[in-house]
């Protein structure tokens, strides 16, 4: 999927995909569901996953073919043979370090913690994580090529787009963020029972460590049309590791259960969330302390969201699914709105807003 990806997205032909980017999310996410539904067990898992994955490559395959001309196969020189390999081997490290930010917090909370631990941990933030691949496919699909931009030094629109996509990503995250808030409770109790809702506050830092994982993501993408990758992967190996140290140091020696492996991920994870816009900073020639007054007002807007989430979770409850589609969109929405106006400035809500209406033109 990588390869045709990341050749419609070169050549500014991103958006190509994304009816059916969204499209194929709900597929493969609903393939598992069934599966778990009617107990297949982890072979039935496993070829649900296969099947969507397999989906998703003909998928992309296809549309790379047909609006890509010079996509294909062909034979290397061996001196592409030997740069490709040079860089490969930074990216290989890279998705090693990635999977372990991934799922090194199941592996952790299993060694040190309890199979119930894990089983609510892991469909607590099962709704998240899913929502937060749904939204980084489709803020990627939409965006222009920022290589290109970055390749030919035009620094001041790169910087445009750069502040474009971390906006619309933490708009979008915020929303959703902000409706599992309120009403994963129900979610979980409609779903296998109350007894695997973990509690306010934990999904609250679950929320939280989704988001700071949406924006590290965000900046690693922008990061790799450097191809500067081995500080990039050198810091992320850094904080991967510190992440699983302070994970385990708090879930297993201070016994702070799931909320503490989440909180010990997200303090090791800030080496990233500091580290990267520092590395993009100085790649676009945006000094820092414009970056810091740029975080000011989404950080406080978030807070305040996030605080009022959580607290209207403990009274609002669902007893029916249509109750809870209904009631999660009209959250989504409603705080969608106020992130727009309150979280972003004036010039970047023209900005977002006309992106969005280029996007609802091409869709």
């Amino acid at each position: 999927m990588d390869g045709p990806g990341l050749a419609l997205q070169g050549e500014n032909l991103g958006y190509k995909r994304l009816g059916l980017t969204v499209l194929l999310v709900f597929i493969s996410k609903s393939l598992l569901a069934v599966a778990a539904y009617l107990g297949w067990g982890v072979p039935g898992l496993a070829v649900a996953d296969l099947t969507g994955t397999v989906l998703w490559g003909v998928a992309y395959v296809y549309i790379a073919k047909s609006r890509v001309g010079w996509f294909g196969i062909g034979r290397p020189r061996f001196d592409e043979i030997r740069g490709f390999i040079a860089l490969s081997w930074w990216f290989l490290l890279w998705n090693l370090v990635i999977t372990v930010m991934i799922a090194s917090d199941v592996v952790v909370l299993g060694i040190a913690g309890s199979p119930q631990l894990v089983t609510t941990y892991t469909l607590a933030r099962f709704v998240p994580q899913a929502i937060v691949v749904a939204v980084a496919t489709i803020i990627f699909a939409i965006m222009p090529g920022l290589g290109g931009l970055v390749g030919v030094g035009d620094l001041p629109r790169a910087i445009k787009i750069r502040n474009e996509t971390m906006s619309l990503v933490w708009l979008f995250s915020i929303a959703t963020g902000a409706a599992i808030l309120i009403w994963e409770e129900s979610f979980l109790r409609l779903w296998v029972g109350p007894q695997y809702y973990p509690g306010a506050a934990t999904m609250l830092m679950i929320v939280l460590s989704v988001l700071q994982f949406s924006l590290i993501r965000t900046d690693t993408n922008i990061i790799d049309l450097t191809l500067d990758l081995r500080h990039k992967t050198e810091l992320g190996a850094f904080s991967a590791a510190l992440s699983v140290v302070l994970g385990w140091l708090f879930l297993g020696p201070f016994h702070r259960g799931i909320i503490g492996l989440v909180i010990g991920f997200i303090l090791g994870r800030m080496i990233q969330s500091i580290g990267y816009p520092f590395m993009i900073g100085r790649m676009l020639g945006i000094p820092p302390e414009d970056q810091l007054r740029g975080v000011i007002r989404p950080a406080l807007a978030t807070a305040a969201i996030f605080v009022v989430g959580t607290a209207r979770g403990k009274v609002v409850h669902a007893h029916s699914w249509a109750v809870l589609v209904l009631g999660g969109g009209m959250s989504a929405t409603a705080v969608a709105v106020l992130a727009y106006f309150g979280g972003l400035s004036e010039s970047m809500r023209r900005t977002v807003w006309r992106r969005l209406r280029k996007v609802v033109r091409l869709v």
